[in-house]
């Protein structure tokens, strides 16, 4: 069984030698997820490379969370309060939370310095991770 937990409201793409219009006709559609009578997620298309490589996603949610939930593994099976979740991204603990601030002011910095160095406009729309998953999922977030 699979279970949508949160459907984000747009999708950012970048594309080359594509139409707006051909991306909103072809590919839109494969993604949308009827909820309440909306047409979404929407596709947007993205200046240039920068807000895929320097957004704040799974590269630094995933390490964060698997670490928090293995942290405590010593090659023994875990039992009791140490036994992982098995959801991915409920219920994150305040330990994969700080490493995931860590992680996203690291990649933050990064963009900064890329952007100083090429001035590349797609740098302008990669936001910290706490400021995009409020504006993509601030609906469904119980501890805002």
């Amino acid at each position: 069984e699979s279970v949508i937990v949160g459907a984000k409201s747009n999708i950012e793409v970048m594309t080359i030698n594509l139409d707006l219009s051909w991306v909103k006709r072809e590919l839109e559609p494969l993604f949308v997820v009827q909820k309440t009578g909306k047409w979404e997620p929407v596709i947007d298309i993205l200046p240039d490379f920068c807000p895929i490589v320097f957004n704040p996603a799974n590269q630094i949610i995933h390490p964060a969370r698997y670490w928090a939930l293995f942290r405590h593994w010593r090659g023994e099976p875990l039992s009791d309060d140490k036994e992982p979740s098995e959801w991915l991204y409920r219920g994150m603990d305040e330990v994969a939370g700080e490493v995931l601030v860590v992680l996203d002011e690291e990649l933050q910095l990064l963009k900064d310095a890329f952007y100083r160095a090429t001035g590349a406009e797609g740098c302008k729309a990669v936001i910290p991770l706490k400021d995009r998953l409020l504006e993509q999922y601030g609906d469904q977030i119980e501890d805002k």
